[in-house]
């Protein structure tokens, strides 16, 4: 964080000093006062940035980080056949392996019929409604 500040306070130094291409004894009061106020303001902005996306890092963690449990395997998003054609399910037997099955809303869940027996299932649009997204996580 220091690194990106200081890189950003040098770059903004030196092109406001390429601007002013007169020497900093040359300015009068009133200029290298406004050029001491552009630069602090240039600063306070970039450490207010830096706070902000600081903050958005740790709630992007905490909600959809491995830690949080809201994000569903993409390898665990199968399509099977039905009368009506094929329909997307989460399988509860995949979730599970990536530790996540039991934290997951039992409204979404249902029970299928295959060839090896009946299969416990959910339903991803269920799932997002409970604020699940899925993606390409790997616990």
């Amino acid at each position: 964080m220091k690194s990106r500040i200081v890189a950003a306070v040098a770059v903004a130094a030196l092109a406001l000093g390429s601007i002013t291409a007169t020497p900093a004894a040359a300015l009068g009061k009133n200029e290298r006062d406004a050029l001491k106020f552009a630069l602090g303001a240039v600063a306070l902005g970039l450490i207010i940035k830096e706070i902000d996306d600081n903050k958005k890092k740790k709630k992007g963690k905490h909600r959809y980080g491995a830690h949080g449990g809201k994000v569903i395997p993409e390898a665990c998003v199968y399509d099977i056949r039905t009368r009506d054609g094929l329909r997307e399910v989460v399988s509860a037997r995949c979730v599970a392996e990536f530790g996540v099955s039991g934290r997951l809303p039992e409204a979404c869940a249902f029970d299928i019929r295959t060839d090896g027996g009946h299969r416990t299932v959910y339903g991803p649009r269920c799932l997002r409604e409970y604020g699940y997204r899925v993606g390409d996580a790997r616990y």
